[in-house]
């Protein structure tokens, strides 16, 4: 059951956004939080698969909670969403600087918060999944697996040791100008242009030398269309039951429109 945390100083917002949170599906459990320091005494010992803040609040804005939140052990993975009646581009600049991975503008519209909040949950499930950190991991098959990741809309891919696409899902097919039938079995630096793949197939190595998990960060990428994309990934190495990485994978979303808005471009 995805668990959110809600946190904003204001009631009636808090309500607003708890209500939209829970009606995303019928088994997300909602923890609702008037004082971000409060909220961050129940993240130190349960962690929660996505959380949702204000930015102005007293005590604790929301890039202080947000950076006092990352610091707690295994709250690097989840989804920060910051919401904020001001439409200030160095507001959003301070929320992402300090680890948010979107923000919303209030008021709040309901689909739009629908559509990102649940691209958000979906990605902290295929995190989890693909980490062997859900007990229900260890019941779903491969096909299953298969079928969520081709249904959303990040780009997700799994490297081997030789750096081959042992996995790409639909999304990410689409972006290299390829079926993802064509792209298995090909390098990263067959099919992006310039460095862009052998960048990639560096930071795999680092992650399968280091053993851990990367933070998500943002990069830009230039795609075979010749568009360069801005994109926060994460890499996370698999291992098989006798320890070894067996496989690098790579989930990232493409928040192009959103850096735009934040550098004050046009989307």
């Amino acid at each position: 059951m995805p668990i959110v945390v809600v946190v904003d100083d204001r009631r009636i917002n808090l309500k607003i956004l708890s209500k939209l949170a829970g009606s995303l599906a019928a088994d997300i459990i909602v923890h609702a939080f008037s004082d971000p320091v409060e909220a961050l005494d129940w993240t130190a010992s349960n962690c929660p698969d996505l959380c949702i803040t204000d930015f102005k609040m007293p005590v604790l804005d929301g890039a202080a909670f947000i950076r006092r939140f990352r610091a707690q052990p295994d709250r690097t993975h989840v989804p920060v969403v910051v919401v904020t009646a001001f439409d200030d581009a160095r507001l959003r600049r301070q929320a992402l600087e300090a680890g948010a991975d979107d923000f919303l503008l209030g008021p709040v519209d309901p689909l739009e918060f629908r559509a990102r909040v649940r691209t958000l949950l979906t990605l902290r499930r295929q995190h989890l999944l693909l980490r062997g950190q859900n007990p229900r991991a260890t019941v779903a098959r491969a096909r299953d697996l298969v079928a969520v990741l081709d249904t959303v809309p990040a780009m997700v891919s799994a490297t081997g040791p030789d750096g081959r696409y042992q996995y790409v899902n639909r999304t990410y097919a689409a972006a290299l100008g390829v079926t993802a039938e064509r792209a298995v079995g090909r390098s990263p630096a067959d099919l992006l242009p310039r460095d862009g793949g052998t960048r990639a197939m560096a930071l795999d190595r680092r992650v399968a030398d280091r053993g851990e998990p990367m933070t998500p960060f943002e990069e830009e990428v230039e795609m075979p269309d010749g568009v360069c994309r801005t994109l926060v990934t994460l890499k996370t190495p698999v291992r098989n039951r006798a320890g070894a990485i067996v496989r690098i994978v790579t989930v990232s979303m493409d928040v192009t429109a959103r850096s735009r808005l934040v550098d004050g471009e046009p989307a």
